[in-house]
């Protein structure tokens, strides 16, 4: 089921695990590329359709990250909804009133991360690329490795994403609402 500590799709639950520890994760990839919670939602499916497909071809656990990411960019880029055409049905979000406490609080939450999705999507590909990225733990040498690109460019990038998106929440934050 697992594979230097990552699930593998090997069987049903090995499945569910990288279902659930990625989801979430593959569906904030997508949108900080522009996609909207609906797009990101299907490109996130087609990448998960795909791994059942792909399943035993892929025998090192620790690859499926980068893989599930790579394909559900893809997908959303080429702007297609699945290649069979077959809806794959994933649970329901989980409950933000539920993790939040109250629905104003929920409210406030979605704002927050609708805020921050249309900043990431503003900037630059690479930079918004490099920036992911580095959110998502990758050092500075997976990114250059990953993007064909020197480490003095991967920092260069990552200080003017940080650089604009703090520019961009001083901005927010002195604008009357």
């Amino acid at each position: 089921m697992t594979d230097g500590g990552m699930p593998t799709v090997q069987d049903d639950d090995g499945f569910v695990l990288l279902y659930r520890q990625h989801r979430s994760a593959l569906v904030w990839h997508v949108r900080s590329h522009g996609a909207s919670e609906a797009e990101a939602t299907d490109a996130v499916q087609d990448a998960f359709a795909a791994a059942l497909r792909a399943g035993g071809r892929i025998r090192d656990g620790r690859a499926w990250p980068a893989w599930l990411r790579t394909v559900a960019l893809r997908s959303y880029l080429r702007g297609r909804r699945g290649a069979d055409g077959l809806l794959v049905l994933v649970a329901d979000p989980p409950d933000l009133v539920a993790a939040t406490g109250s629905v104003g609080d929920a409210v406030e939450a979605h704002r927050e991360e609708e805020l921050v999705l249309s900043m990431l999507a503003a900037l630059p590909a690479r930079q918004r690329e490099v920036f992911g990225l580095h959110y998502e733990g990758w050092s500075t040498a997976e990114i250059a490795a990953r993007l064909s690109m020197g480490q003095p460019a991967v920092r260069q990038n990552l200080a003017r994403a940080r650089r604009t998106l703090r520019e961009s929440i001083s901005e927010k934050e002195g604008a009357p609402e």
